[in-house]
């Protein structure tokens, strides 16, 4: 496993297919990224289960998932509820994280993630649709108003972003995971 590993969530609507559709699978391999891209518990070809339903349960997934592939060091995109659950995780294992980039994400009024994201010296992107009705651009805005860390790209589109301009969202994550020296040799790809 290499040193540093990228975790691929994907929003409700969505199962980790979502990241292979788009063209993010294959853009990340040929940055040479090493990721991981599950399907949450419920979603896809992961059953539900009950010791990991809800956030919490979805953040111990997510602590098992790294502790069997022996992921130590992570940076997590999360979309929407992938979002919130790389919030809750990130949280909860801070030495563990690199970066952040969270799209349309959930979880950022949430209790202590504003104050967490304060104290988090990593960098985190916050990746927006212009007219995303789940979750309000001001959302975003208001979180890098007042976290150095954080920085805000807004996107033409909708909630799912990376679904209104596919190529530009690829971009914009490869030149982050890159900008950051997040890239390296991808080992492992969708489990």
């Amino acid at each position: 496993m290499a040193e540093r590993t990228l975790i691929l969530l994907h929003g409700a609507s969505f199962s980790s297919a979502i990241w292979a559709k788009v063209g993010t699978l294959k853009r990340l391999d040929d940055q040479g990224v090493s990721y991981v891209a599950p399907d949450l518990p419920g979603f896809g070809e992961t059953p539900r289960s009950r010791l990991y339903s809800r956030y919490q349960g979805m953040v111990s997934f997510l602590n098992d998932l790294c502790a069997t592939v022996g992921i130590k060091r992570v940076v997590i995109a999360g979309a929407s509820m992938g979002g919130g659950i790389a919030l809750s995780f990130a949280k909860e294992r801070p030495q563990m994280i690199d970066g952040l980039f969270l799209i349309g994400s959930v979880g950022l009024n949430w209790p202590g993630i504003r104050e967490f994201l304060k104290l988090l010296s990593k960098p985190v992107e916050l990746v927006w649709g212009m007219q995303d009705t789940v979750v309000p651009l001001s959302t975003a805005e208001s979180i890098t108003s007042t976290v150095k860390n954080a920085h805000l790209t807004v996107m033409q589109g909708g909630h799912p972003v990376y679904l209104h301009d596919t190529e530009r969202f690829n971009n914009l994550l490869c030149e982050w995971m890159n900008s950051n020296g997040f890239a390296g040799r991808s080992e492992i790809g969708n489990i």
